[in-house]
């Protein structure tokens, strides 16, 4: 439903499966729902997947409070250990950076295999991405975090 942007299946689904299904959901590139969202530019799809797990989160439901800054698989054969910050910053996009830090993502989370461990901002700077570098900073980023 999120890589054919299709928001009403989404919300017919999350509101129809197990909680678990959502948090083991992972294609084949290691990418879950949250981070082919932000990938695709699915602003809706973002929306109601973090909707959701902030709704789950709140009735107490096992592992949903860090969805939002979940990895990709570290054995993944894309970028591995990335955040869904991560993917936005990689692919330019800045509405779905922007909804994440509104939501709540750790601009700070240093992810990447080990030895290559990268924040947002500095996949931004290295990508020469100035309105996000400034979108970070503005919003707290620490270009000290390694």
């Amino acid at each position: 439903a999120v890589r054919n942007n299709q928001p009403g299946i989404l919300a017919m689904l999350l509101d129809r499966c197990d909680p678990d299904q959502l948090l083991q959901c992972a294609s084949i590139d290691g990418f879950n729902p949250l981070h082919a969202a932000v990938e695709g530019n699915r602003a809706e799809c973002m929306a109601l997947l973090l909707d959701a797990a902030e709704l789950h989160a709140k009735r107490g439901v096992s592992g949903f409070a860090a969805y939002i800054d979940s990895t990709i698989a570290s054995d993944g054969p894309v970028l591995p250990g990335c955040t869904a910050m991560h993917v936005a910053v990689l692919y330019g996009r800045q509405g779905a950076m922007a909804l994440l830090m509104q939501r709540g993502a750790d601009v700070d989370n240093a992810a990447g295999e080990a030895g290559a461990r990268t924040t947002p901002l500095h996949r931004a700077a290295r990508s020469r991405n100035a309105a996000m570098v400034q979108a970070l900073v503005a919003h707290g980023a620490d270009a000290t975090t390694r």
